[in-house]
């Protein structure tokens, strides 16, 4: 473990919480998010990525990067939106990996050289996507649709990267090649995964300086599990449960996109949990670890006079209305109260989904 990673582990506990004079204590370091794409209706664990972020920048007064690897959306000009609605604070901001990638001065290695590089051109494209301020993408498929080569351009049509996933080696298999070229579409430098390409461009953006980098989600753990430098403490963020629908417990917790996380889940400086209970049923499947912490979700909140007591037979719900979040069970668990309380209970849900409608026909069946 890096020297920094535990002076940063120790000091944990304190990140969000205050002391009794009222300060609090953060590392002076560097301090990154990392995501993949944002999503038009992005929800729950994306706002967290926000809140937190704008948090630490108001806390230590120096600016916080969200590190992006998408390539979809025009981050520039969400940034102007986010700051300008207040999603993002004015020291919070997007930074785009292929926009980074665009500009940068790459060398190439003496002496490389690249077989495996053959971009495409208008007879070997079978697909052409354009993006909005933002990378144009040629594709070449198989005959069931596979992807077998995505070449990312510039506005100009000049290659950023070239990203075969055919490319011809010994005993006549198939590999991976990743070439990064320069603003003339030579190519400079050559990565055999998108994770060692997002390596390299990690290290240019951190550089040599102690740094924090967040992680909140299982598709970056699979990412950042494996980033490690002397100089950067990575810190995993579970924001849900990740149990089997059909099972109970610790021993339930073994969801398989949730596996290969929970195989690695001590290869970070940190991981977080947002409850004592879910901690407690990590800890009974995998083991204790010191690296585990409990540091609950943060939202101003405000207080209730404490004249008006909360009716304790009314309640809210806010989620998407989809199935993961299972809003069908909160209305079910109201009509099973009603009909064992002597005083009905009443559920307000609030939310948008695609389940909507099911949703309304589930409460008027019922």
């Amino acid at each position: 473990m890096n020297s920094f990673g535990e002076r940063f582990r120790s000091s944990l506990t304190k990140l969000f919480s205050s002391k009794p004079n009222g300060a609090e204590t953060f590392p002076s370091v560097r301090y990154f998010a990392v995501m993949g794409e944002l999503a038009e209706n992005y929800a729950g664990t994306t706002s967290v990525l926000f809140h937190r972020s704008n948090a630490i920048a108001t806390e230590i007064r120096q600016p916080v990067e969200i590190l992006v690897f998408g390539h979809v959306r025009d981050y520039d000009k969400l940034n102007e939106v986010m700051h300008g609605d207040g999603r993002l604070g004015s020291d919070v901001k997007f930074r785009s990996m292929w926009n980074d990638l665009a500009v940068l001065e790459n060398k190439k290695v003496p002496a490389a050289s690249f077989p495996a590089f053959s971009p495409l051109d208008a007879a070997s494209t079978d697909e052409v996507i354009h993006g909005e301020g933002v990378a144009i993408r040629r594709f070449r498929k198989a005959e069931d649709g596979k992807n077998l080569q995505i070449d990312l351009l510039r506005p100009d049509a000049s290659i950023i990267v070239s990203d075969r996933r055919d490319a011809p080696v010994a005993d006549h298999r198939k590999s991976r090649s990743i070439i990064l070229c320069d603003q003339e579409s030579q190519p400079v430098l050559e990565f055999s995964s998108m994770n060692a390409l997002r390596y390299y461009w990690l290290d240019y953006v951190i550089g040599h300086e102690q740094a924090v980098l967040f992680s909140d989600t299982l598709g970056m753990a699979g990412i950042t599990h494996s980033y490690r430098r002397s100089n950067v403490a990575v810190i995993q963020t579970f924001h849900n449960l990740h149990l089997r629908h059909d099972t109970i417990g610790a021993l339930g917790y073994t969801g398989a996109e949730s596996l290969p996380l929970l195989q690695h889940i001590d290869d970070f400086d940190a991981t977080v949990f947002l409850s004592e209970r879910h901690l407690s049923d990590v800890n009974s499947l995998m083991g204790p670890s010191p690296k585990r912490r409990v540091i609950p979700n943060s939202r101003s909140t405000v207080s209730l006079p404490t004249d008006q007591p909360r009716p304790r037979t009314t309640g809210i719900m806010l989620s998407q209305l989809n199935g993961r979040k299972q809003p069908d069970h909160a209305v079910e668990a109201v009509v099973i109260a009603n009909s064992r309380l002597s005083n009905s209970v009443s559920l307000d849900i609030y939310g948008q989904g695609k389940e909507e409608e099911t949703l309304r026909s589930t409460i008027e069946r019922l």
